[in-house]
């Protein structure tokens, strides 16, 4: 299937969905911690961070909660399943196509991170600047900060391998693939791996082995509202129980709740995928919006952004306003992350293309 053809307005919307969540994850991340270090390193000033292991079980602290252990994980299987069941068997996603799409990710990140990182340096002048910080700004993914974008390289670079030996697998080898796949998954969230691309990966066996051999189960509305109903109670019934009856035990053993591994919101997520696909619709707009997606989450997660701005909006908030209001002030920060994201990302494809064209012209 071809690319273009794919571009269901309901799927784009489901990616921008996600990409809020993420914003939403990250924003909470920076203040909230389960009694180890904060998400975020370099931190140095940590008076406004919030320890979840001593604050009172109250509606905010489920909420905090909920965000910190599910939004970041939600974000990323919003975005990865419907790439998995779009690539997956797609003739047009070649190896060598996989391996220019990966080369013009790393491009847009190196020169992104660049130019955030001189504006940051000439304008912001950071006081706390160090080699750990550059070190980071010139060689963004070789650190923690963008594994999503590395990750997203191998993911697709993976797929395209998978489609060229799709055919000559035999449907029960592919069921065994996918059944080993599913016990890894599984095992991973147990032992809490935290190799998030890998869990990607083991995704792609299970989703391409439905949608090849059982894409009528992924097309029945009533059996996929059915799961996600089900999978989203469970899934809620346990944050719920290890945040308050088994809470001593998961903060003793750290059990990573928060795995992007976890079985139920796979399967919640994979759910939800399926009755949007099944009631699809098509606007311009949305689709342009979500194309800047992987832009949007670059500059937001730029390690600049991550160590001194987020942590100084969120301190400012605390010394002015105190935390009674948090989720409100974490919702609006949200939105206004998004919005600003997508207009900077407006501009850098605009220069991006503009950067083609001459190159075309030539």
């Amino acid at each position: 299937m071809d690319a273009k053809s794919y571009r269901s307005s309901s799927i784009e919307l489901l990616k921008i969905i996600g990409m809020l969540c993420i914003i939403s994850y990250h924003w909470i991340n920076t203040i909230t911690y389960f009694g180890y270090e904060p998400f975020n390193d370099l931190i140095q000033n940590k008076s406004f961070v919030i320890d979840l292991s001593q604050m009172e079980k109250c509606a905010s602290f489920f909420f905090l909660y909920f965000i910190k252990t599910t939004f970041g994980n939600l974000g990323n299987w919003l975005y990865i399943i419907p790439s998995v069941y779009y690539l997956a068997f797609s003739k047009s996603l070649t190896v060598r196509k996989s391996l220019h799409k990966s080369f013009f990710i790393f491009c847009d990140v190196y020169v992104i991170s660049i130019l955030l990182g001189i504006f940051g340096l000439v304008i912001l002048q950071p006081v706390n600047l160090n080699y750990q910080i550059l070190k980071r700004i010139v060689m963004p993914l070789t650190s923690y900060d963008l594994w999503f974008c590395w990750g997203y390289c191998v993911f697709i670079v993976f797929i395209s391998l998978f489609n060229k030996i799709e055919n000559k697998i035999s449907k029960k080898i592919h069921l065994v693939i996918c059944i080993i796949a599913s016990i890894c998954f599984f095992l991973s969230f147990v032992f809490g791996i935290r190799e998030n691309s890998t869990i990607w990966l083991l995704s792609c066996f299970i989703i391409s082995y439905f949608k090849k051999y059982n894409e009528d189960l992924m097309n029945s509305l009533i059996l996929n509202v059915i799961v996600f109903i089900v999978t989203l109670f469970l899934y809620l019934s346990l944050i719920f129980l290890t945040a308050t009856v088994f809470a001593s035990e998961f903060l003793e053993h750290n059990f990573p709740l928060d795995n992007l591994s976890s079985p139920l919101l796979f399967i919640c997520v994979l759910s939800l995928f399926n009755i949007v696909r099944i009631h699809s619709f098509h606007s311009s707009f949305i689709n342009y919006i979500s194309s800047l997606s992987l832009f949007c989450y670059i500059i937001h997660e730029f390690v600049l952004t991550r160590v001194y701005f987020r942590p100084y909006i969120l301190k400012m908030i605390y010394e002015s306003f105190g935390y009674d209001n948090i989720l409100i002030f974490i919702f609006v920060l949200t939105f206004a992350t998004y919005v600003i994201c997508v207009l900077f990302s407006s501009l850098i494809m605009l220069f991006r293309n503009s950067i083609n064209k001459v190159i075309l012209s030539y």
